[in-house]
């Protein structure tokens, strides 16, 4: 009895790949937006400091260097927020792989399960959000330079940039952009 339960649970496997993948969703996009509701702070003038995305309000003075805990933060939201953001495009894909792993079961040669080929997605997802922390951290003095803001963690960034070098002077970003 118990056997044909577990049976009739795994033709509906669809169901649940489904479920598990849109449950992953919900819960990395509700991180997303608690960290994002985190750093909501009301027209306060934060010049001169960085948000950590922890959830807890943590900032830093933006000249000071990163800490391994502040990259834990970084990396823990690229990869929640890439996982949110591409689980539903790899959704169909999952669900067809599922589903032949299915068909090929029935025929006596089994694929991996669903949840390897899926892993096989988040693990990629990481790989770029190890890639696009490393590349936040290693832009962060360059983009303090360009606005002006000194940056402990390297001193040869710190020098102003050369006005007869651009033969004008050098604007942040943001007064590019907003002026």
């Amino acid at each position: 009895m118990a056997d044909a339960a577990i049976e009739a649970v795994l033709r509906r496997d669809r169901v649940i790949v489904a479920a598990a993948l849109v449950t992953l969703t919900a819960l990395a996009w509700a991180y997303v937006w608690w960290l994002g509701t985190d750093m909501e702070m009301g027209g306060m003038d934060m010049s001169g400091f960085r948000m950590i995305p922890a959830g807890m309000g943590l900032m830093m003075p933006t000249g000071a260097p990163w800490t391994a805990t502040e990259f834990a933060f970084v990396f823990a939201m690229w990869a929640v927020m890439m996982i949110g953001m591409m689980t539903p495009s790899a959704t169909p894909m999952i669900l067809i792989y599922a589903r032949v792993g299915r068909q090929a079961a029935r025929q006596g040669k089994p694929l991996a399960a669903s949840a390897y080929f899926a892993a096989g997605y988040l693990l990629t997802w990481t790989g770029f959000a190890v890639a696009a922390t490393s590349a936040q951290w290693a832009l962060e003095p360059w983009c303090a330079r360009r606005a002006g803001i000194a940056h402990q963690s390297s001193p040869r960034l710190n020098q102003p940039p050369s006005q007869e070098r651009y033969g004008r002077p050098v604007q942040s970003a943001l007064d590019q952009i907003w002026h």
